[in-house]
């Protein structure tokens, strides 16, 4: 009997190590409708056609000011994450000023160029590696995003305890003693 249980304890841990490091696949897609593709292992969970909630003032104001606490920590969790992923870029293009004035047509355009080297060396900087596919350019009228980042299960789980140590550690700084 004890035999059977190491062998059984062996199997499990070996399971479980096993599906920690399978990919992770977080796909966002902007073209017409937003489409969010999370993929793992035996999993595609797809979610799709998010609407603009019409927020009151008051609300947003009490949504921030929740978001502020929880922000650093968020930055540094999702920092942490990127720096363990993959970043794949199959479309991006932004929108322009269609105008018949030539500097405005220009300024447009050039804003737009800017905009698209900040944000992919921005991805560049952030992330272990990324590409960039060669049909990304196609279509420059349409609006369009295609962004995907794949990581492993046990970066999300550490991400997941990065943000948690780091929120109990800004609470326990903001509190006041008497």
């Amino acid at each position: 009997m004890y035999r059977a249980e190491i062998f059984l304890v062996a199997n499990l841990s070996i399971i479980i190590v096993l599906l920690l490091y399978q990919p992770l696949s977080f796909r966002i897609t902007f073209l017409g409708n937003t489409t969010l593709t999370i993929e793992y292992f035996p999993l595609k969970l797809i979610l799709y056609n998010f609407q603009k909630r019409k927020n009151t003032k008051k609300k947003l104001i009490k949504q921030t000011k929740r978001l502020l606490f929880f922000l650093q920590p968020i930055l540094k969790s999702v920092y942490f994450l990127l720096k363990r992923s993959n970043a794949k870029i199959y479309r991006f293009s932004l929108p322009t000023a269609s105008t018949n004035e030539p500097h405005t047509f220009f300024i447009s355009h050039e804003i737009a160029n800017l905009l698209k080297s900040y944000i992919y060396s921005a991805l560049y900087y952030l992330t272990n590696s990324m590409h960039k596919t060669k049909d990304s350019e196609k279509n420059e009228e349409i609006t369009a995003f295609d962004l995907q980042v794949t990581t492993r299960l046990y970066n999300v789980a550490l991400a997941f305890f990065a943000l948690v140590f780091f929120s109990l550690k800004k609470k326990g700084r903001n509190k006041k003693f008497v």
